[in-house]
């Protein structure tokens, strides 16, 4: 294949140079989403629903972290899925380890697709896309062709960015900068730290070095460790989304870091015989023809390395990873005081006692919570703002615990009568997380008008206030109705969640009218939000009481219980 480009500069000013740079790499990110986009939308919805599924077994964790990579053509975005799951208690830590381990080879293939280099054929790539999306109505095969569109436009966006880079290398400047980075490698890997986590896609900077290198404007022992620092440099996504998670979403996270940093420590440390080494292999293999593909196989052969390292030693990377980021306080506390697992093999009828009683525990902080936010309505003091998210923590703590400690129950010593309770259990402190969900979102409602000094009518407020109090009370007879499994309780929580229904529709019917007759429309800001807040958590009461009154219809399997 002969690789010119389809692109020729009209001049060599710095401006034409920086235009051609940054015009490529805008449709190379175009590309690259819309390639994202389409594989997900040909998935459909289920890419979640496969990690979720993902069991303890690590080797079948890493498939699962290549395949959702390589559909969302994205680590970052796995990392942000893996945690999301983390944070709702669906994943451990030891579950999440391998799944962000396949994600870091799948993530490879971009640099490969890239190393193929189809440049010459990407307008006609680009023709064949938009004639299936123009004139295809089939929504897979028009997804498709959002596919072949987006393939295009990534080569075309790399041929019109190679072309400005050339030029761009062989500026005196960009000559120093290029041989200060080959003087000191570490240099070179921060700096590629750095830009991968500025522009957050370590396939799209790893790209502009695969064009940079096939130009022949960055030398082989200076492209290396700047892969090395994207490598690095892409867990800032990861990072970013762990910070309003669990702690284990947190120690994931790091652990992502931490394992690339030892990747790359590894290959920096045998920097020269790696470099020779690839050279031989290139032309071994591509008769020195293609540079690009040869970076392709570095970085596959750094995530390769380092995840196979991980997997081999898995039980031992976790347990050094716990020892470094050891347990908050909070999680020790709890896990001591009310969660004994040595029940768990020993006595499941025990140990659903214990969880049982961690449940009741964490149902008092929920209610907490929401009386939390009744009190911020009444009083603007910060302290109520600050408790509800400190008790959030709380909350979530005890979910992520709590069903950990379920999970590890040993079914096959259960009764179905146990196995029930079990599945119960684990409904209830979702829908208790739940409720400590609305509360901080009530909470940051009332921040916000509060921070726009934005008044209330009278009418409004006793409202809300009523709104409040049945709430609270319903709250609170749900963890008694839970706590003495008490039916009749029970019964009246359901007949509660109907008339909050009517309150709500009654409550929104009153805002609507006020703004009819023209009142100041400003105190409508979150207030219909408000109410939705409240009717939820109400939803959320409900649920718990219907598992008292027939946990899993259990009246009808009575004979199996039996």
């Amino acid at each position: 294949m002969i690789n010119l480009s389809i692109f020729e500069l009209a001049n060599d000013s710095l401006s034409t140079i920086i235009f051609f740079a940054l015009g490529g790499l805008g449709l190379f990110f175009y590309g690259m989403y819309l390639m994202s986009a389409s594989l997900k939308n040909i998935a459909g919805p289920k890419l979640k629903m496969i990690v979720q599924k993902t069991t303890s077994n690590p080797f079948r964790g890493m498939l699962v972290g290549l395949f959702i990579t390589l559909v969302g053509q994205s680590s970052s975005a796995t990392s942000v899925i893996v945690i999301g799951l983390m944070s709702a208690g669906l994943l451990s830590f030891t579950q999440a380890v391998p799944i962000l381990l396949g994600a870091n080879i799948s993530t490879t293939i971009t640099a490969f697709i890239i190393g193929i280099n189809l440049a010459n054929y990407s307008l006609p790539i680009v023709f064949i896309g938009a004639l299936i999306i123009s004139f295809i109505e089939r929504r897979k095969i028009k997804e498709t062709g959002g596919l072949v569109l987006g393939l295009g436009l990534l080569f075309l966006g790399l041929d019109l960015m190679g072309t400005g880079l050339k030029e761009f290398g062989e500026m005196p400047f960009f000559e120093s900068m290029i041989a200060t980075l080959s003087g000191t490698k570490i240099l070179g890997f921060l700096v590629g730290v750095l830009l991968t986590a500025i522009i957050q896609s370590s396939s799209a900077f790893i790209g502009i070095l695969q064009k940079l290198y096939d130009a022949g404007v960055l030398p082989l022992a200076t492209t290396i460790p700047l892969i090395l620092g994207a490598n690095i440099g892409t867990t800032i996504t990861g990072i970013l989304a762990s910070l309003g998670s669990n702690y284990e979403a947190k120690k994931a996270a790091a652990s992502n870091v931490l394992f690339k940093l030892f990747g790359a420590i590894v290959f920096l440390i045998f920097i020269n015989p790696i470099t020779t080494l690839s050279l031989k292999v290139n032309s071994a293999l591509f008769g020195e023809s293609n540079n690009m593909l040869m970076l392709a196989l570095i970085h596959m052969a750094f995530n390769v390395f380092t995840t196979s390292l991980v997997l081999i030693f898995l039980k031992y990377f976790i347990k050094v990873i716990n020892k470094f980021l050891p347990e908050k306080d909070i999680h020790s506390d709890i896990s001591a005081k009310l969660l004994n697992y040595d029940l768990l093999v020993e006595s499941p009828v025990l140990a659903l006692e214990s969880a049982r009683r961690s449940i009741i525990d964490m149902s008092k902080n929920s209610l907490e919570m929401i009386i939390c936010a009744k009190e911020y309505l009444n009083d603007n003091n910060i302290e109520y703002f600050n408790k509800c998210f400190s008790l959030e923590d709380k909350v979530d703590t005890y979910n992520h615990l709590i069903h950990d400690y379920l999970m590890q129950l040993h079914t096959n010593s259960m009764s179905t009568r146990q196995s029930i309770f079990q599945a119960v259990y684990i409904d209830t402190i979702r829908d208790l997380e739940r409720i400590g969900d609305h509360a901080t979102n009530l909470i940051e409602f009332l921040n916000d008008r509060y921070e726009q000094k934005i008044e209330m009518d009278k009418i409004t407020f006793d409202n809300l206030n009523n709104f409040f109090d049945i709430i609270v009370t319903q709250v609170a007879n749900s963890i008694k109705a839970f706590e003495c499994q008490d039916a009749t309780l029970a019964h009246e929580i359901i007949k509660t969640e109907a008339y909050v229904d009517t309150l709500e529709r009654k409550y929104r019917q009153i805002q609507l009218t006020n703004i009819d007759k023209a009142k100041s429309i400003l105190y409508d800001i979150h207030y219909v939000d408000i109410l939705s807040n409240l009717e939820r958590v109400s939803d959320h009461c409900n649920n718990i009481a219907e598992n008292i009154i027939d946990p899993f219809y259990m009246k009808k399997n009575e004979k199996i219980l039996d």
